[in-house]
């Protein structure tokens, strides 16, 4: 696991620049501390940093294939790469290192993508062609590794992350005012755009290829969730469907467990960490460390039952209860690790955690992905409930809808009155802010172009209605969770790896019945929670999902908490700014102080922008 960067001149400039090189390395020295290195060839430069997992003797990078005229940068892990080598091998390849680098290396063909499909794993990568003078940029089907790229004074840079690309001079810290919207609504864009203006993200899924001389065309796609070559899996017994779960998760996880360095997991107490860990457990011998992060507000803390798990299994447990003058002090701190405003409040417990962890192990295994998967959020249920209320008559819906929650209740309502719109659900579903607390700051709709033109491709796809749900889901929400997935770990020299997220259990699951990952009866993942049950107290697999998440109302209140930090959205820096209405988010302020009404869910996104501007825009995202 590593952090890489490089400078390509499209320009008549025949040498890279290699002290701009070492400047963007070390912004992103934190994702390798165990090595360094760098490769200058005529016009391309390329820059690495190491974290060492597999072959710590040897795999040292940029590697290159001397005959072939090759060099990779290289960020992630590929599962199956012993297979691939024999394959190779068989071909008539010779390998130096026991590493997966030198394989995809020797893999790698510029102009054919059929050898990405071969790879099982996470990674963001670039390989130089030298003979074709061209660069190949690649990223892992679901993004679960990241890469971002940018045009500056005619050179193409790219990094692991966005603060490294911050160290070229010539690039314009412009924030895209028009994204502001997306972001408040959504906690995240949905398009390959972030927030600073001609800085891109490499989409999930798609290759890139850059020639000196030539414009940047736009990335292929080399992989698409849509797609379902797999028969549905109807009438198929329940006993053989969980044996077959099982058996995919098991392999899933047996292959994240390849490493030279120590290993756990992060267990939550939650179903999907409890999976992971159990089937950890199952296949590793002598001593295992997981952890957990708690608060000290119980009606958000998790810790008991991540300690019922750890007793079942028997791990080393290790368990972090975090203050709110803890969180406070980290805020931070998580806005530089994640390179983007904090979008989820429980970054900083996974920051907290990912140190902790770091102390023991430096891999872990964790359970990120689940919900995306086998329909683990609530939401999954009111499209089901919104079909069904559609097709009563108007006098026998209000006792239905008066039984339920008010959210719910509003969000059903508006399904029913469009004919159970689906679309509209997806979008409704996705939101954190209310439309009137947008309105309240002056800020208009969103766009959300990329998730409108992300809805209208899986309208054209042959998946069942559930099943285009959770792909939107998947495109849109989950790249968060990965973003702050990796950056948490990787700002700690910590390795994570997401079995769930193997390609070929996401293929399974979406031949599974809609009945097997939620039921109207309120129950989601219905398929996860029945073999979870088998191993753990049934209390605990089927309680109230609480999700891992922060205590974000109320610490906003608290002196210890976070209402100091609320003191910067009345400053003159913040109104200087004028993305707001003049008083508009003072107003929210007082409401939220007072308790009056909650405003936490426009409170938190514009403070969090607002810290992020300060770190990245105004300070140049300098540690």
């Amino acid at each position: 696991m590593c952090g890489i960067t490089g400078v390509l001149n499209l320009d008549a400039r025949p040498y890279a620049d290699p002290g701009l090189l070492e400047a963007m390395t070390e912004r992103i020295a934190h994702r390798g501390p165990d090595a360094k290195g760098y490769h200058v060839d005529g016009p391309v430069g390329l820059g690495h940093r190491r974290l060492s997992i597999i072959d710590l003797a040897t795999g040292q990078q940029p590697m290159q294939d001397e005959r072939a005229g090759r060099v990779i940068v290289y960020n992630g892990e590929v599962y199956n790469f012993q297979e691939l080598r024999r394959d190779l091998e068989g071909r008539g390849a010779t390998f130096r290192t026991r590493c997966d680098t030198e394989v995809v290396l020797h893999a790698a063909d510029l102009r054919d993508t059929g050898w990405l499909h071969a790879l099982n794993g996470m990674y963001a990568l670039a390989i130089w062609f030298q003979p074709e003078r061209t660069l190949l940029l690649a990223r892992d089907r679901l993004g679960i590794k990241p890469l971002y790229y940018a045009v500056v004074g005619g050179q193409f840079i790219f990094a692991s992350e966005i603060k490294a690309l911050l160290a070229h001079p010539g690039l314009a810290r412009e924030v895209r005012v028009d994204a502001l919207s997306e972001f408040l609504a959504f906690r995240t864009l949905s398009d390959d755009e972030t927030l600073l203006r001609g800085i891109h993200a490499l989409p999930a899924g798609h290759v890139l290829r850059v020639s000196p001389g030539r414009p940047v065309p736009a990335p292929e796609r080399f992989w698409s969730d849509v797609a379902n070559s797999d028969p549905p899996l109807l009438g198929a017994g329940t006993d053989h469907v969980e044996a077959g779960f099982l058996e995919r998760l098991d392999d899933a996880v047996r292959y994240r467990l390849i490493s030279d360095v120590p290993l756990g997991t992060y267990n939550s107490g939650g179903v999907d960490s409890s999976l992971v860990t159990d089937a950890v457990r199952r296949q590793t011998q002598g001593e295992l460390h997981t952890f957990s992060v708690g608060f000290t507000e119980e009606s958000h803390d998790e810790s008991r039952f991540a300690e019922i798990v750890a007793r079942r299994v028997g791990t080393h447990h290790h368990a972090l209860r975090l203050t709110q003058r803890e969180f406070r002090d980290s805020l931070l701190d998580a806005t530089w690790s994640l390179d983007e405003p904090l979008n989820h409040a429980h970054t900083v417990a996974l920051l907290r955690l990912s140190r902790l962890a770091k102390e023991y192990v430096t891999v872990v295994l964790t359970g990120e992905g689940a919900d995306e998967l086998f329909a683990g959020y609530p939401r999954y249920q009111i499209p089901l409930l919104a079909r069904r209320l559609a097709a009563w008559p108007r006098l026998l819906r209000r006792p239905l809808l008066e039984g339920m929650r008010l959210s719910r209740r509003r969000r059903l309502a508006k399904l029913a009155s469009s004919g159970a719109d689906v679309r509209l659900g997806i979008m409704e579903n996705a939101r954190f802010a209310p439309r009137e607390e947008l309105a309240l700051v002056g800020l208009p709709e969103p766009a959300a172009r990329g998730r409108e033109a992300g809805y209208l491709a899986l309208e054209q796809a042959t998946l069942p209605e559930l099943e285009k749900v959770l792909a939107f889901d998947r495109a849109t929400y989950l790249p968060s969770l990965l973003q702050r997935l990796d950056r948490t770990t990787m700002a700690s020299g910590v390795e994570a790896r997401v079995p769930f997220l193997d390609y070929r259990l996401l293929a399974w699951s979406k031949c599974l019945p809609a009945g097997l990952k939620v039921r109207l009866a309120q129950e989601n993942k219905v398929l996860l929670k029945r073999v979870a049950a088998r191993r753990f107290p049934r209390r605990m697999i089927y309680r109230r999902k609480m999700g891992f998440d922060v205590p974000v109302a109320a610490w906003l209140r608290e002196r210890d908490g976070l209402r100091g930090f609320l003191d910067c959205l009345t400053d003159d820096t913040f109104r200087g700014r004028g993305y707001y209405r003049e008083g508009a988010v003072a107003k929210l302020i007082a409401e939220h102080l007072s308790g009056e009404r909650d405003r936490s869910a426009i409170l938190w996104p514009i403070l969090t922008l607002e810290l992020w501007h300060r770190v990245f825009v105004d300070a140049g995202g300098r540690a």
